[in-house]
């Protein structure tokens, strides 16, 4: 487990939304159970540490905390840290720790390191000047990178309208984050213009994004 002088909670932002806690955990989070189950066995060691970056209410760092050591989610809104916690409570973990805390600014708050770091879902809805930095900061903590985000452009019809719809509904600061990152090429225009080291890349079955592992 980490120390307590090993995380300093200091001060940071706090970014919520409406649905954030019990709406995102019967709405959203039910919708990646499947896409969950899979990223799991990306995380090969069973003794592994594993940090997720935008945990939301925590449902992937649960099931990773069935085969792993230590598990560290962070989420910069302090409703889905604070209902993460409730979970966490109810369950009894004591190898799980929820910190809010801003993914751009993750090394100042967290003095350790892990075998793994997941950003699933993360990227697209972060500001464009943002998302590489949460990246470097997730490299310098994480030995191996495991990203899952939307490709661009998608297959047309009912599938793309139904993606369009849900990000609206999401509030008009994830939508337009949202917009830019499909404008920008997706996760294949983010990792090209960073000129990450790519490991694997695996297209979802509906061709609407993709799981790519980067190392440093």
């Amino acid at each position: 487990m980490v120390l307590p002088s090993e995380i300093s909670r200091g001060q940071t932002k706090d970014r919520t939304s409406y649905y954030d806690g019990y709406l995102y955990e019967k709405i959203v989070a039910r919708q990646q159970i499947a896409m969950n189950k899979v990223l799991t066995k990306y995380v090969s060691d069973e003794n592994s540490s594993v940090l997720e970056v935008g945990c939301g209410t925590g449902m992937l760092s649960f099931m990773l905390a069935k085969k792993c050591n230590y598990v560290v989610g962070v989420d910069l809104s302090s409703k889905m840290i604070g209902y993460a916690n409730k979970k966490k409570e109810a369950a009894n973990y004591s190898h799980v720790e929820f910190i809010h805390t801003d993914a751009s600014k993750m090394s100042e708050f967290i003095n350790r390191t892990f075998d793994y770091a997941t950003m699933v879902m993360f990227l697209h809805e972060t500001e464009e000047e943002l998302r590489e930095q949460a990246l470097r900061e997730a490299l310098k903590l994480a030995k191996k990178i495991i990203i899952c985000d939307f490709s661009s452009p998608v297959p047309k019809g009912m599938i793309s309208k139904l993606l369009v719809a849900q990000e609206f509904v999401a509030g008009v600061r994830h939508f337009r984050n949202f917009r830019n990152w499909m404008d920008q090429g997706g996760i294949d225009g983010f990792l090209k213009k960073i000129n990450a080291n790519i490991e694997s890349e695996r297209e979802w079955k509906n061709k609407v994004g993709k799981i790519v592992t980067i190392s440093k």
